[in-house]
């Protein structure tokens, strides 16, 4: 152990006194270095600051994982638990006929809404998920976006359902005061939509079937049934890969179904494109990083073979010597990242001052995380150990006897 640290110390300070003698050399190499660094990291920082922020806003959109129930058929229970068993799929809540699940919004004589979807939820819903509570009971309601704009409703407010259905020749209004628990942001849900407990939605559809439901202050109609059978379904597969297996199995029970499988074919194979284009230009970037360090260190080796056999004669071990390229090696490699690094920060905090404009919901337009920035320094470090190798190799073979050979 101790020779081993005396020969790293021997050949740290060769190593380095000699790329202060060949500074103008060094300096050269540092910048060849950095010349191809520095755009490589500003080509990952675009992919992971604007690719994949995107990607991942696709990914992660619950509504991306729908899958839409087309027409309306009768599904049993059986139907829905089948489905609830299937492994890719993660939320399934029924619903009824699109015509039975609308009701008019009400805030005051001067703010109402007609006509607005009502969808029914329970916890683990994925469009709630995340950004309000979920209605537990009948009298609560979470709206979307565009609703809540529309009436100039806030968390916390009370709004009024209508109903309105034909009796006996006549046409009757039902309502309901409901609590708004939550609003949802604009990028989770686009529609006029009001999220209410699985209750509230057989309420309506069976006030609308002229059945009594005494909680819209209406008493006549027929007595109100248990339900065994529903139009339609609310669907999320667990997975984006789980969209198309579930949507197929669906398919298979007879039912027709719309998802979004093509656009997600989209994206990842726009992202397995971009992959490849970076892997190519990057392993093309490395190649030639190796080389231009491999070639350096030959040529120096070469350069000063006689020097090298003068310090094997006065007993350098084959160590020391190779312990000469690598000490080299790793202090231009290092010198010509921590250069790259600089000129990568410069150069992305211009990207975000000039594209952030177009880029509103991004905060940074191009960005490398700490354990990237780590991943582009070590492999710096195998490229450089790679060409030091190269010329290590070669400072061995020099024997002591060149320097009698050149008297």
């Amino acid at each position: 152990m101790p020779k081993i640290l005396h020969s790293l110390s021997v050949s740290s300070t060769l190593a380095f006194k000699d790329l202060w003698h060949d500074r103008k050399i060094t300096f050269c190499l540092i910048v060849s270095l950095f010349s191809v660094i520095a755009p490589l990291l500003l080509l990952f920082g675009l992919k992971s600051g604007i690719i994949e922020a995107m990607e991942k806003e696709f990914l992660q959109d619950p509504l991306k994982r729908e899958i839409r129930i087309l027409g309306h058929q009768t599904h049993d229970l059986a139907w829905f638990e089948q489905l609830s068993n299937h492994d890719e799929s993660v939320f399934i809540i029924p619903k009824t006929r699109i015509l039975n699940a609308q009701v008019d919004l009400l805030k005051d004589s001067k703010n109402f809404l007609r006509r607005v979807e009502i969808l029914p939820t329970k916890v683990g819903d994925p469009v709630l998920t995340g950004y309000s509570g979920f209605p537990v009971a009948m009298d609560q309601i979470v709206i979307s976006h565009t609703v809540g704009y529309a009436l100039n409703v806030q968390q916390g407010d009370e709004l009024t359902l209508g109903i309105t259905r034909q009796f006996q020749g006549m046409q009757q209004l039902g309502r309901y005061r409901v609590k708004v628990i939550g609003v949802l942001p604009e990028s989770a849900f686009l529609r006029n939509a009001v999220f209410v407990d699985f209750k509230l939605l057989l309420a309506v559809d069976d006030f609308k079937d002229e059945h009594v439901v005494a909680a819209f202050g209406i008493n006549e109609g027929k007595p109100r049934e248990d339900r065994e059978v529903f139009a339609s379904a609310r669907v999320f597969a667990k997975s984006l890969q789980g969209v198309a297996i579930l949507a197929d199995f669906i398919r298979q029970t007879g039912v027709e179904v719309k998802t979004h499988a093509r656009d997600i074919e989209t994206i990842q194979h726009t992202e397995k494109v971009l992959s490849f284009i970076i892997r190519v230009i990057a392993s093309v970037a490395v190649l030639g990083g190796t080389v231009t360090l491999a070639g350096f260190l030959i040529a120096n080796l070469d350069r000063k073979r006689q020097h090298i056999a003068t310090l094997k004669l006065l007993g350098f071990t084959d160590t020391s010597v190779v312990l000469y390229p690598i000490i080299q090696s790793l202090v231009i490699a290092s010198l010509g990242f921590l250069l790259a690094s600089a000129g990568y920060f410069l150069g992305a905090v211009e990207l975000d001052r000039v594209l952030s404009n177009s880029m509103q919901e991004q905060n940074f337009i191009c960005q490398l995380s700490e354990q990237q920035m780590l991943g582009a320094y070590l492999l710096t470090v195998l490229v450089a150990l790679t060409a030091a190798i190269i010329g290590g190799f070669r400072a061995i073979k020099v024997e002591p006897a060149e320097i009698f050979r050149q008297q």
